[in-house]
């Protein structure tokens, strides 16, 4: 029999696009987070320059949560969203997305 933990996070998937063009489809737990996010929040919430394994996956762990919890307050609870990253409120999209890339990518 196989064990499920309980209150285990149940992650979703989006598709987020921008302007027409596709930007990321896939789990949300799965979206790419850089370094330096990575390094300021860690500081943030632990004052953990040298983020240790522990440290980077709670980090991660709240950024992932925050976005699926502003999806589920915004568009209700699904298993998969299809939104544009303009929805998107700037302190969350700025963990996953970055905007100097998808400007220039634009022109």
């Amino acid at each position: 029999m196989k064990r499920v933990k309980k209150g285990a996070a149940t992650h979703c998937s989006v598709c987020v696009n921008h302007e027409g063009r596709l930007l990321y489809k896939g789990a949300i737990n799965e979206l790419p987070v850089s370094e330096t996010i990575l390094i300021a929040k860690s500081i943030e919430f632990y004052s953990d320059p040298e983020p240790c394994f522990i440290h980077r996956s709670a980090v991660l762990a709240r950024l992932y949560g925050e976005f699926e919890q502003w999806l589920g307050a915004t568009y209700g609870a699904s298993e998969e969203y299809n939104i544009e990253l303009s929805e998107v409120p700037m302190h969350i999209s700025k963990y996953f997305f970055n905007y100097d890339n998808i400007d220039a990518n634009a022109k």
